[in-house]
């Protein structure tokens, strides 16, 4: 879902064996230096007594800049295109995912967040009512909808059932199909 963005995921070992020290320091130095910082305090502690502690350790380091600047290039992250991908491991378990995705906005839309609540709780009770109580093929589907607080224009609504290996393509086909119709035809009054 990241899009093979790299700041997502891990680099092959190899590359990391190729990273130094020196590389690290070249990196983080100017943001240890001066870049914008916020302290947390939880807890129970004296007022007067904390803001010395503040005073003698965070108090000691260089002025640092007021506010915290992302640019406006890192705040992009592009859905992926349409894609199927199949991924396996060794199990006991003779199970399968399927994690059907949808791209959305991102959470600083207030009424598309509260859009995206209804249709992930009306997509989730029209897939528990046909593959779980109809079809019997998955025990509790689950749907999620995610916003990006970080990324523009980012969020994803994703359906994610456990089923048996052999119905991955005919339940994903009913997963697609659910939704097209919630798509195309709207919700019910009831729902």
């Amino acid at each position: 879902l990241a899009n093979n963005d790299v700041r997502y995921g891990y680099a092959p070992k190899e590359e990391i064996l190729k990273r130094n020290f020196d590389e690290a320091k070249k990196l983080l130095e100017p943001v240890f230096a001066k870049a914008y910082m916020e302290v947390t305090i939880v807890g129970d502690f004296e007022p007067t007594q904390i803001t010395k502690y503040l005073q003698d350790t965070l108090g000691q380091l260089s002025k640092r800049e007021a506010t915290k600047t992302i640019s406006d290039n890192l705040r992009v992250l592009p859905f992926p295109e349409v894609q199927t991908k199949m991924f396996s491991c060794q199990s006991e378990l003779d199970k399968a995912i399927v994690y059907v995705v949808w791209p959305t906005e991102s959470v600083w839309d207030v009424q598309h967040r509260r859009i995206l609540t209804v249709a992930k709780d009306v997509l989730r009770d029209r897939l528990l009512q046909a593959i779980r109580q109809t079809q019997g093929d998955t025990y509790s589907p689950r749907v999620q909808s995610v916003q990006s607080e970080l990324f523009k224009n980012r969020g994803h609504i994703g359906a994610l059932l456990m089923i048996a290996p052999e119905k991955l393509d005919a339940i994903s086909d009913q997963i697609m199909k659910i939704a097209d119709d919630m798509a195309l035809n709207g919700i019910t009054q009831a729902e």
